[in-house]
């Protein structure tokens, strides 16, 4: 936590320093704010380089005592997830129709929302197009 607030305090006198001067000096506080931050940015970009990374190690073991997740193993958790449900429509019978099929694979769902099911029109090929088509044809 030391390493946060001295850089926090660092940064903080990068810019109050120019600002104060710059005010006294009587310019504009919209130029001297403008002024101001741009060389506290530049100035802990050139600086601060050493407590910018000794931060990035303290938020990082942070993190880590707390047990959050980083993105990839959400994701992966998320690619398991549809992995076991496409395993457990494979174990569903045959024969079993369209509807049961939706049914069992929205209680499958481990969140709660319901499974839905799209075609990826890449891998439609023509004759089933067509026959679609036609379906929907001689329904009308």
């Amino acid at each position: 936590m030391r390493a946060i607030v001295s850089y926090v305090l660092l940064r903080a006198a990068l810019f109050v320093a120019p600002f104060a001067i710059l005010v006294a000096a009587q310019v504009e506080w919209y130029v001297a704010l403008v002024i101001s931050l741009l060389f506290a940015f530049a100035a802990s970009a050139v600086f601060l380089r050493r407590q910018k990374a000794a931060v990035g190690a303290e938020i990082a073991r942070m993190r880590g005592e707390r047990g959050e997740r980083d993105d990839e193993d959400v994701e992966d958790e998320a690619v398991d997830a549809v992995r076991a449900t496409e395993t457990d429509d494979e174990s569903i019978d045959a024969g079993a129709d369209d509807a049961e099929r939706a049914d069992a694979a929205s209680r499958d769902a481990v969140d709660g929302t319901v499974a839905t099911t799209t075609t990826d029109p890449d891998l439609v090929t023509d004759d089933d197009a067509s026959a679609a088509e036609g379906d929907a044809r001689t329904d009308r």
